[in-house]
């Protein structure tokens, strides 16, 4: 300890030799703070939690520092309640990091593979996945007299009555059904081949759910083509042949 204050200072001994002979000692003394000091600097610009302490236990190690004769031993030490605060602000980072880069990958892929107002698969993400399929049925819907509904109520409720009766559709089928937005009012459901009166009591199960109930005060039904694959034909004649017999659905159902 300097005489006169209460300040530890280190004196650091640099012998000067001459002719391999000892012919003086420089002393130069430190004050203990300024290597707290220099320690603190470089904890926070190399962003690193070491203090300098007099504690020994397992979490530090020992050190010297030349300087005058004394008892006292210096031990380097992890200080633990920085390391947690910056290993918790450090997780917290990268949680927000993974939860924006996952918000925005399904976000993006949702985009990109669904119809926004129906929830639906786009017909130009999905369109180049049927050509694989080989046994499959198919049901083409059309909402009935949309365009007058659009003229008559406006463009808003006609995307209520889109956005509704694709609802209505959804829980008519399963979970592994796949429905697709094939134009504005016109959807596509691609089922595993079913029999003939399977395919048609499917049909009418979910033209029953589209109609029981009216959508914003209007009644809305829709018309439904069905057909099987057949074996080796390509998945697009079908859904011709669907579509033919949902135009012949609507001809019939307006006579």
């Amino acid at each position: 300890m300097k005489k006169g204050s209460s300040e530890y200072i280190r004196s650091i001994l640099y012998p000067v030799y001459i002719d391999k002979e000892i012919q003086a000692i420089i002393i130069v003394d430190f004050k203990n703070a300024l290597i707290e000091t220099c320690i603190n600097k470089y904890n926070k610009e190399n962003h690193t939690t070491l203090e300098l302490t007099d504690v020994n236990h397992v979490f530090s190690y020992r050190f010297s520092l030349p300087h005058s004769i004394t008892k006292e031993k210096n031990y380097i030490s992890w200080n633990f309640s920085n390391i947690i605060i910056q290993a918790l602000l450090f997780t917290i980072i990268i949680i927000i990091i993974i939860n924006v880069v996952i918000s925005f990958y399904r976000k993006t892929w949702k985009d990109y593979y669904y119809d926004s107002m129906t929830g639906f698969y786009r017909r130009d993400h999905y369109e180049p996945k049927l050509n694989k399929m080989t046994h499959a049925s198919v049901i083409i819907c059309d909402i009935d007299h949309f365009k007058s509904i659009n003229d008559t109520y406006g463009h808003d409720v006609g995307d209520m009555v889109i956005h509704e009766v694709t609802k209505r559709i959804r829980k008519s089928i399963r979970d592994t059904d796949i429905a697709i937005r094939w134009g504005g009012e016109e959807f596509v459901i691609i089922l595993p081949k079913m029999k003939c009166n399977d395919l048609i009591h499917k049909s009418e199960h979910i033209r029953k759910s589209v109609s029981f109930g009216k959508i914003n005060e209007i009644s809305v039904t829709i018309s439904l083509g069905c057909t099987h694959q057949n074996p080796g034909e390509n998945i697009i004649s079908t859904l011709k042949r669907a579509d033919k017999a949902l135009y012949q659905s609507k001809k019939s159902w307006q006579k």
